[in-house]
């Protein structure tokens, strides 16, 4: 069928932005496939200009920025002592820039916080700084935030990240992932990394 409203989420597993497969992935489904939603996500550090108007030029639906934190410290703190999170800001207010100089409906732009315990004090403010800025702010619940030990060792967590992990779908075939390679799952929460996980191509 023409897949219409259906969710293509692209590219997932990784930094979607890096995969050079991405941008003709959503050109064939704005082409072949005009009513599919095509939806990617990316923690921001390289979205540049140069890709911000790629991703609106071929079409994307929908976007995700997973800032995941509520500023710069909290950022060091998750990634190890990474200092992007300004860059982040900049890239994401210059996609918007770009979207609306080039008059483009697309792509819905989102950008989300993790809703854990320890960010609960600046979660408000969050959302209030970037309602402003983008279409949606999603707070992740905390239930989905299993992953994050708030007040253990995150050494000891990065090392025990790439642990394969059994889950169970909740929404089989009611989104699809396709990866890099063109390997297509049948879920959102599925990845290579699981134990359980079965591609249907």
């Amino acid at each position: 069928g023409d897949l219409e409203g259906f969710p293509v989420i692209l590219c997932p597993g990784g930094e979607t932005l890096t995969f050079n497969n991405l941008i003709p992935m959503i050109k064939y489904i704005t082409v072949n496939k005009p009513n599919a939603l095509s939806i990617t996500t990316t923690n921001g550090v390289v979205l540049t200009e140069k890709k911000a108007e790629e991703l609106i030029d071929a079409g994307l639906s929908n976007i995700m920025i997973s800032i995941n934190v509520p500023d710069r410290e909290e950022y060091k703190w998750y990634s190890g002592g990474y200092d992007y999170y300004e860059r982040i800001e900049k890239n994401v207010q210059r996609l918007m820039g770009i979207r609306e100089k080039k008059k483009a409906k697309n792509p819905f732009v989102r950008v989300q916080i993790f809703g854990i315990k320890r960010f609960e004090s600046k979660i408000k403010d969050f959302i209030k700084k970037w309602e402003k800025i983008v279409d949606a702010v999603e707070v992740i619940p905390s239930a989905f935030c299993s992953h994050i030990p708030e007040m253990e060792n995150m050494d000891k967590f990065r090392k025990n990240v790439n642990s394969p992990i059994i889950m169970t779908c909740n929404a089989l075939f009611r989104h699809i992932q396709i990866y890099p390679d063109g390997t297509i799952f049948p879920c959102t929460i599925t990845t290579p990394l699981m134990k359980n996980y079965f591609p249907v191509n």
